[in-house]
């Protein structure tokens, strides 16, 4: 760019100020829902906007007060936090980014022409460095947009997978329950159908007014006794083995829950 062009922008930089400052009505703002515009823009990291602090103390009281009384509904106060930590992280980075001094890197590029006055130099350093860090904010919002998407993504992924691995591995785990403890399932099955026989059995002598020897009745008593009290020892052991499984189920579901996070 030649010292020409660089003037001129200087002078259309030094009219747009001159106009800002003479107007009698707020300039229109391009800002959209409800947005507040906090003033003019701060071009020098050493400059300060005293409206634009007041502004933004007055939104932050009152975010503070709703916060208090407990305003929000209960579903939107997660959102709203995540929000305000989305705003602070972004108040950080715009911070750092406008904290950078490229004052010494544009006098090392204009010192070389002594026919260039300080005032020229500084407007020209002032100028260029609100470029850059303009730039630098727009390349910082694009990455960071692509790595949210992209951690989405990844995390999607890789929950698909944990959720086939351990729907696989539960289904594992029933079927060989099921192979070990196939004698005593069956068992159960059957003494709970010999132990319906004999009840149904009694039941229908007593509607067919069948008679009965009463030391008959005490053998089906006894046979009914003999098949509750083997039905409560197989429960047991059956109790035990579904312990012993689950305890092994659980050391495998760890041991898998290890693996996925390694890979």
């Amino acid at each position: 760019m030649s010292e020409t062009e660089v003037k001129e922008v200087v002078d259309l930089e030094e009219q747009k100020n001159a106009a800002n400052k003479d107007a009698e009505a707020p300039e229109a703002t391009h800002l959209k829902n409800d947005a507040e515009d906090l003033g003019a823009p701060v071009v020098k990291p050493t400059d300060a906007n005293p409206d634009a602090t007041k502004k933004v103390s007055k939104a932050s009281d009152q975010v503070n007060k709703d916060a208090n009384d407990g305003s929000l509904p209960n579903d939107q106060k997660p959102s709203a936090k995540a929000e305000e930590v989305e705003t602070e992280e972004d108040v950080m980075s715009e911070a750092s980014i406008d904290s950078i001094d490229l004052t010494d890197d544009v006098k090392a590029l204009v010192s070389s022409d002594a026919d260039l006055s300080e005032e020229f130099k500084d407007k020209a350093a002032t100028i260029f460095e609100a470029a850059v860090k303009t730039r630098i904010k727009e390349q910082t919002k694009i990455l960071e947009a692509q790595f949210d998407e992209k951690l989405v993504s990844e995390t999607e992924t890789v929950k698909e997978a944990m959720v086939e691995k351990v729907d696989s591995y539960l289904n594992y785990v029933v079927e060989e329950w099921m192979k070990e403890n196939e004698l005593a399932v069956e068992r159960g099955i059957r003494t709970e159908i010999a132990e319906d026989f004999i009840t149904g059995l009694k039941g229908l002598f007593k509607e067919h007014y069948i008679d009965v020897p009463e030391e008959k009745y005490n053998v089906l008593d006894d046979l009914t006794s003999q098949v509750k009290d083997l039905e409560s020892k197989l429960n047991e052991q059956i109790e035990k083995n579904v312990n012993l499984s689950k305890d092994a189920s659980e050391l495998q579901r760890a041991s898998l829950v290890v693996s996925v996070s390694e890979d």
